[in-house]
């Protein structure tokens, strides 16, 4: 079976939100045939799984196997997933199409607990049982991975098997082995058997508590292969709308709450002749302007100064700007933020978690207060306006409110020494498995309640943004993060209930989950805010990810004395575990190596653009394009930032605006409506480089994703000083449109009374359906727009999304308002 979603599900695409979500499609996929078929997927809206680094990486290695077909499938909204369910039509794949009943092995990376119930309602709505004993022999194989499942018990009864670590290695050698297996004739037992010989994999049959079944894989080669990845660049705009380049795995600090920070050790730096390389695919394979530079703390990295100004002095000039997601106050320079700036101002942002000194020892985290507002007085004077905050709530250590005053003290001192505006975000402490916390306690949703109380009205409105992460969600984060195999029935029962996108305070049923918890035969509250025995065994113990649990005894007991831990370096003093034989910390980032890089390719290639901007000189180019099939689902801004992008990878340079947000100077005659296709579409880009209408076409052609495509260029007569620029819209005249419906409702006599309306021609075919071709004048205002007529002519929604819309010519206007003329014509 395969689906085809602009021609089998139009109408369902046309009633739901986002209908390019849905669609594929992009701009680099990879559709190929394969013995062995996987769809991977991070459990969530195609906008924020497309975001996830995992799954970019996941994709790009697992379609560079041979045999491997790799594609993509992420969480249905509700309103499409109530529409696949009363329509019988399972999820599929965006690639092909692909239901997910049909593949071999479905694989989701899981970053955050909360996405639990999203993974059941994807498999049962692909025709996937989420028990494993309901799969039996015949379903697939459901595979997982990814920091959400660090504690694996309360999922074991949703996956066959779960990886652990750093899969970059082992996705080749046990993926190759598993196309072979599947050639021989090998059936899903005999997959879950290979799967569980690797040391990383967890599985409810290995799995004996309190003895150690998975011991997390890490990658030999981070920073000294080459990471760059094949991977769609998305249609729709996403939660993470930017390119990102890692150029840190792990962290050196320690912090004790941190997860990650334990679980992706031993910190290594990637050189930085690497990042240059993966900057460079970012902006002129992907075309993104803005990147993000990610690690848990990019402040950290050695040479960072060094690095943004190179990037700057290399991308500055294509508008291309750079963001560090992740710094800490101690690590943080000066010298940082005005090479932030060039470009655009990006968020300042700092985690402080709690003001209070010896909290902060405990933490293994100290922020100077005194920095920080020395840096925002910085800022100031660089422009910045505000700043964001970070703080957590009921930290170990700290009984009743005493965490709360603190912060308000400090908040308060630190506005009125910068006269900056504050947002201010608060969130509980919740404790994580497989760091020195995992043991302790964590405070109630009525406790984490009365401090909010207490911050909300003691920050004065008009100096701060105050809000909190919902204290239920942190509930249900800690109750999965450290639960056991009994909260997996909870999940189940949730699910089972209607919770979906539990992650999401706007779309949390908290009333669905109090009925879950009121009938879980356990006190789930109790257990979930209750602190562990430091020697009891935990659920989670069976996994280990090579930081022992001796160290983190001790450092839990440090913590409890408030001392302080050493950064991680080459030269250890005392060994955690994490590091092996040939992995270890590493923060050789090789600058000698790039004072003098050599003109290689990458170089060649800035240095020839930035000449090309240089030059000053801009061309203005008219063209005309069509919008059919996939991208007829696509709006306005989609397309937009769609063009601006293919104009980079195709080798072409917009001219930019000016301002905080720079633009490409890019304009439309008259964007479609959603859902309405076309063969006449006219805008109008300002470039520095313009070869001959062919070269543009066929190169914006290659890179534009599939429905979209440049019929004819014109290069415009120049602009002199002086002259007034005709904005494109402004001569919009009207456009020739083809619609078709049934016979029952669409006929001539319907328009007969729009002045504004001429009809063509009628044509009706054996199916019953009536095309109508008419020529609509431009009246500038809705109601005489081609929508605003077909909804006051028919006030039916089911009607008007059965009605297909083609738009065939776009006119400008000619000699007066009566007369028309084509666009290239008026302009050349």
């Amino acid at each position: 079976m395969q689906i085809i979603p602009e021609r089998d599900l139009r109408e369902i695409l046309l009633s739901v939100e986002k209908p390019g979500a849905y669609t594929g499609g992009e701009t680099g996929i990879q559709i190929k045939s394969g013995v062995l078929k996987v769809a991977i997927s991070y459990p969530d809206l195609y906008e924020i799984g497309m975001s996830n680094l995992a799954v970019k990486l996941l994709y790009s290695t697992l379609n560079s196997i041979p045999g491997v077909q790799c594609e993509r499938v992420f969480a249905p909204a509700r309103d499409f997933e109530k529409e696949l369910r009363i329509h019988g039509i399972p999820l599929y794949s965006l690639e092909s199409g692909i239901p997910l009943s049909e593949f071999d092995i479905i694989g989701f990376s899981l970053g955050y607990e909360l996405c639990a119930t999203n993974m059941l309602a994807m498999l049962e709505c692909g025709g996937v049982p989420f028990s494993q004993q309901q799969r039996g022999e015949e379903g697939p194989l459901v595979l997982g991975g990814g920091p959400g499942l660090a504690n694996p018990q309360p999922f074991a009864d949703f996956f066959d098997c779960i990886y652990f670590g750093e899969s970059d290695t082992w996705l080749v050698d046990s993926f190759t082995r598993l196309v072979q297996l599947k050639k021989s004739g090998g059936k899903k037992k005999d997959f879950i058997s290979l799967l569980e010989s690797y040391e990383a994999i967890w599985s409810g049959r290995k799995s004996e508590t309190g003895k150690i079944k998975a011991m997390a894989g890490l990658w030999s080669n981070f920073g000294t292969a080459d990471l760059s990845y094949d991977f769609p660049v998305a249609n729709i705009k996403t939660a993470q709308d930017h390119g990102v380049v890692e150029i840190m795995r792990g962290c050196p600090n320690g912090c004790r709450f941190c997860n990650a920070g334990f679980i992706y050790r031993p910190f290594r730096a990637k050189p930085l002749k690497q990042i240059c390389r993966e900057v460079f695919d970012n902006v002129f394979r992907r075309g993104f302007r803005e990147i993000s530079l990610l690690s848990l703390s990019s402040g950290d990295y050695p040479q960072i100064e060094t690095l943004i100004r190179m990037l700057n002095r290399d991308y500055s000039a294509f508008g291309v700007s750079f963001s560090l997601p992740s710094l800490r106050v101690d690590t943080l320079a000066l010298e940082l933020f005005r090479e932030i700036k060039t470009v655009r101002k990006s968020g300042l942002t700092f985690a402080v978690e709690t003001p209070v000194k010896d909290c902060q020892d405990r933490l293994n985290k100290p922020v100077s207060i005194e920095k920080t507002i020395a840096l925002l007085r910085e800022a100031k004077l660089q422009g910045w306006k505000q700043a964001k905050f970070y703080f957590m709530l009921g930290l170990p250590g700290f009984t009743d409110n005493d965490d709360t005053e603190e912060i308000i003290n400090c908040l308060l001192d630190i506005q009125r020494k910068t006269n900056m505006y504050l947002s201010v975000n608060v969130s509980a402490f919740v404790p994580k498995a497989h760091t020195p916390f995992q043991w302790c306690g964590q405070i109630t949703e009525e406790q984490t309640f009365s401090r909010i109380a207490i911050l909300s009205r003691s920050l004065p409105k008009k100096n701060f943004k105050f809000s909190y992460h919902s204290a239920f969600q942190s509930f249900l984060e800690g109750m999965i993060g450290r639960g056991d195999i009994r909260v997996g029935k909870l999940i189940e029962s949730a699910y089972l209930k209607g919770a979906r996108f539990d992650a999401w305070e706007d779309q949390i049923d908290r009333n669905l989950w109090e009925s879950v918890l009121d009938n879980a035969g356990f006190d789930v509250r109790k257990e979930t805010y209750s602190a562990r025995n430091i020697e009891e065994t935990l659920p989670w113990d069976s996994v280990s990810f090579r930081v022992s649990r001796v160290t983190l005894k001790k450092e839990y007991e440090k913590s409890m004395s408030g001392s302080l831990s050493p950064l991680c370096r080459e030269q250890c003093d005392s060994a955690c575990g994490a590091c092996t034989s040939n992995i270890k910390v590493r923060t050789d980032v090789g600058a000698e190596e790039i004072q003098d890089p050599g003109i290689d390719t990458q170089t060649a290639i800035i240095l020839k653009a930035k000449e090309i901007i240089q030059e000053q000189g801009t061309y203005q180019v008219l063209f005309s394009f069509e919008k059919t099939g996939k991208a007829a689902f696509l709006s306005h801004l989609n397309i937009m930032t769609i063009f601006e992008r293919t104009f980079l990878r195709a080798g072409f340079f917009p001219r930019m605006t000016e301002g905080f947000n720079p633009k490409p100077h890019l304009e439309f005659a008259h964007p479609l409506s959603l859902g309405y296709q076309s063969f006449c579409e006219i805008a109008r880009i300002t470039l520095y480089n313009f070869d001959i209408t062919h070269s543009f076409v066929s190169e914006c052609n290659r890179e534009l994703p599939e429905g979209l495509k440049i019929i004819d260029a014109k290069l415009l007569k120049p602009y002199h000083t002086g002259d007034k620029k005709i904005a494109l819209m402004s001569v919009y005249w009207g456009s020739d449109y083809k619609i078709t419906g049934k016979n029952r409702e669409l006929n001539d006599k319907v328009f007969s009374h729009y002045d504004n309306i001429l009809i063509h021609d009628i044509t009706h075919s054996p199916d019953e359906n009536i095309s109508i071709f008419i020529r609509l004048k431009n009246t500038n205002n809705k109601s005489g727009s081609l929508k605003g007529i077909l909804k006051d002519l028919f006030n039916d929604e089911e009607f008007i999304i059965h009605t297909y819309v083609t738009r065939l010519m776009t006119f400008a206007k000619g000699n007066n308002e009566d007369t028309y003329s084509n666009y290239f014509r008026l302009l050349i």
